[in-house]
């Protein structure tokens, strides 16, 4: 299973933590892993401000958490990602869950 928890501010996504693995097929040939993964690399490559964030990726995990507020386009990035996730729960439900982070 792939989770993905998200929290907000008032007026933005400020953390998102993707881990797990889809246990859908063999690591090297899982779609759904392949989805979430190709939406994380496209997030993080629009990101201009990486010193507004503490980013963690690593083989499973990927954590972005808001330092400051870095603009409205990463801020977009963000929003995309999520409902990219969103998206990927709806098509794959077994294998993904979003869920908001009660902090």
């Amino acid at each position: 299973m792939i989770y993905c928890g998200w929290d907000a501010s008032k007026f933005f996504v400020d953390l998102i933590v993707i881990q797990g693995h889809s246990d859908e097929g063999e690591e090297g040939h899982n779609l759904v892993c392949a989805s979430v993964s190709s939406s994380v690399y496209n997030c993080l490559n629009k990101l201009s401000h990486r010193d507004c964030y503490h980013i963690i990726t690593r083989r499973g995990v990927c954590k972005i958490e808001v330092k400051k507020y870095p603009g409205v386009e990463d801020m977009d990035a963000l929003c995309h990602l999520l409902a990219a996730m969103m998206q990927i729960e709806r098509e794959y439900p077994k294998q993904v869950r979003v869920y908001k982070i009660k902090r």
